[in-house]
């Protein structure tokens, strides 16, 4: 390793407007949690959906949806499904996708060959923006600088970064300024990254060259007049100390204060001189993506090599680097998609381990928008957990009406309703408690079985032994056997379809489905291929079909029309015949929760269980399982707490 201390004098100064910014480079993504011994997973064009073995870059969205640029489209993935944009069923301007940047908003932007895409958060409204005659009369602020974009950034106040093979553009959702080799000291038009520092100084990446510019005057860095050891510079990134790493064609350098470190094969263990990507993880490591002999980790000390010998990584020319939230990397290499994280692990809750007040996590976990899990318990009150944080709701400490939780869930808003065993109904709504019970409110009924609310924002509830209740907030509707064609008091289990119509799982009285205003149809063991009459569960598919966990018929698919598939012991690789609950993945695959033969992922085709026997689940007797936005599984079972698995 070289260590030089040099000072340099700048070539080139030149005033301009003052542009406050913080960027976003691509090629720097934050690692959460290293994996020591990972796991591989490589997608390949040949076997998955990817239009083209050739990954030019990646980044990952708040919901964990990988967004990747090919050489022959974009390519949307949520671990389960792709889908793949080209120039035929989207607005994208070209199929070569060199670059990918969301903004805090939501938005997508695209660089292409052809121009440069926005996406909104929604996905319905698209905006081109491509070079155009303007140019030709002097009139820069119009258009993109030119149509090959090579790198992409935003900064802290919305405006947007791109580097072209025609300069350097800056987008304020209104007007274009442009730096180019003409109008300002930029050594060069090829830009191959844009990084900035932590006191807002940009930092450029040129085929000339490494260009400073904090936003009135420019330096210039070459193999000239400073120790940059080449002057085709692809990445930059800058890490907490507000050092700035450059990959090179001819090694990397480490840049600080004036004091330059170069590493290359001949005085480190960096296996090539010719840096390709970069990014760092836990502010200390640094992953290198090199030009054809693999990748790179380094922690300031020792190198750890990865390549297509040693690891089952699919190419040696590493493109672009990535990470999701569950701290996976994602790897773009010229054949292939590579993943590497973690394998699939259990991670027990109990109240000798955690916070959580009670072994017994008898009602539905539910999950809201910023990801904390809320967790019913048997005599322990309810339980919120953000992750790393637990808090315990309980008669003691809050408004809470008993400790005995039988079901959760959470409206629009983000209140959460949680229905007890005892104590009626109650709302939080953040801060404050709302209870509803028989004494000051038309609640048939203090013990609540189950809580679905619809896109009108009403609530359906299973209360006690008196029936269906519909409460808008204000109203109160009571159906029971007496007033309706409702087959059963009892209701565990109530879930509603597309079409608003509402799906009543009863305790003996089978299957009914209600449009909400006057129609009613019955499915039982007598009139139906229903194999039970008490229902637990109920899931419904992509696909509109609705699966059925029984008390001890097994598992009912069934079409809404007159299809049913059943599912026991008997005729398939399920473990019991009483289901207590069912949840559906983005993937369609449906997580089977039994009473005492465990947990089951059934992917249409194959069962697979999960049981004591052979995974670390507590205890084989599932009550409910909760999926939240990343695919991972939440699992609620007797006496053995709160279960997360992370597998797909």
């Amino acid at each position: 390793m070289r260590v030089i201390n040099f000072k340099i004098k700048p070539i080139n100064k030149i005033l301009f407007g003052s542009i406050f910014s913080l960027l976003f480079f691509v090629c720097f993504f934050v690692e959460s949690n290293a994996q020591k011994n990972g796991q591989w997973i490589v997608h390949l064009a040949s076997d998955s959906t990817l239009p083209s073995a050739t990954i030019n870059a990646i980044i990952v969205d708040e919901n964990n949806n990988k967004w990747i640029g090919t050489k022959r489209g974009l390519v949307f993935y949520d671990d389960y499904n792709w889908k793949v944009y080209t120039v035929e069923n989207s607005k994208l301007p070209g199929i070569n996708i060199s670059s990918v940047l969301i903004e805090s908003n939501g938005n997508k932007w695209f660089g292409t060959d052809f121009g440069l895409v926005m996406m909104d958060k929604s996905g319905e409204h698209w905006e081109i923006f491509q070079a155009n005659d303007e140019w030709d009369k002097g009139n820069t602020t119009t258009a993109v600088p030119d149509n090959r974009i090579l790198s992409l950034a935003v900064d802290k106040n919305g405006n947007k970064w791109v580097g072209t093979e025609h300069g350097l553009g800056m987008y304020n959702d209104t007007v274009w300024v442009v730096y180019d080799a003409y109008s300002s000291p930029l050594p060069n038009n090829n830009i191959n990254a844009i990084a900035v520092d932590t006191n807002g100084i940009k930092w450029v990446g040129t085929s000339q060259g490494l260009a400073r510019f904090d936003g009135k005057a420019w330096t210039i860095y070459n193999s000239g007049n400073s120790p940059l050891p080449e002057d085709v510079v692809y990445c930059i990134v800058v890490d907490k100390n507000n050092t700035k790493w450059v990959g090179t064609l001819n090694g990397l350098v480490r840049f600080s204060e004036e004091k330059w470190e170069i590493f290359n094969p001949g005085n480190s263990d960096i296996p090539h001189k010719m840096i390709r990507s970069l990014y760092f993880s836990d502010d200390t490591t640094l992953w290198v993506g090199t030009y054809g002999r693999g990748l790179a980790r380094f922690d300031g000390k020792n190198w750890k090599i990865f390549n297509t010998k040693n690891s089952k990584l699919s190419d040696n020319m590493i493109y672009c680097m990535g990470q999701d939230v569950q701290g996976n990397k994602w790897i773009g290499t010229d054949d292939g998609l590579n993943e590497w994280g973690k394998a699939p692990t259990w991670i027990q809750y109990n109240k000798s381990n955690s916070p959580l007040p009670s072994n017994t996590t008898r009602s539905v976990i539910a999950v809201d928008k910023s990801g904390n899990k809320w967790v019913g318990t048997i005599k322990g009150g309810l339980a919120k957990f953000d992750g790393k944080q637990w808090t315990v709701f309980n008669e003691a400490n809050s408004k809470l009406p008993d400790d005995d939780i039988y079901s959760i869930t959470i409206d629009q808003e983000e209140n959460v309703w949680v229905g007890t065993w005892g104590g009626g109904l109650a709302k939080y709504n953040g801060k404050d408690w709302t209870a509803f019970h028989i004494k000051n409110s038309l609640l048939p009924h203090n013990s609540i079985n189950t809580i679905t609310i619809d896109e009108q924002k009403n609530l359906w509830i299973g209360a006690g032994n008196r029936g269906l209740v519909k409460f808008d907030g204000e109203n109160w509707s009571i159906y029971n056997t007496e007033n309706s064609p409702l087959p059963h008091n009892v209701i565990y289990a109530i879930t509603i379809d597309k079409e608003g119509n509402k799906w009543i799982g009863t305790e003996d009285g089978g299957l009914a489905k209600f449009d909400g205003d006057k129609s009613w149809e019955i499915y039982n063991t007598e009139n139906s291929k229903l194999p039970e009459n008490w229902i637990w569960a109920i899931a419904i598919d992509e696909q509109n079909n609705k699966w059925l966990g029984t008390l001890g018929g097994g598992l009912a698919k069934f079409d809404g029309d007159t299809t049913w598939v059943v599912y026991n012991i008997y005729n398939s690789e399920l473990p019991g015949n009483a289901i207590y609950s069912i949840a559906i993945d983005k993937g369609n695959n449906k997580w089977i929760g039994t009473a005492g033969g465990g947990l089951v992922k059934f992917d249409g085709k194959k069962m697979t269980v999960f049981d004591k026997s052979n995974s670390d689940i507590p205890k084989n007797f599932i009550y409910s399982i909760s999926i939240d936005q990343f695919g991972e599984k939440w699992i609620a079972t007797l006496k053995g707490g709160l279960v997360h698995y992370t597998g797909k």
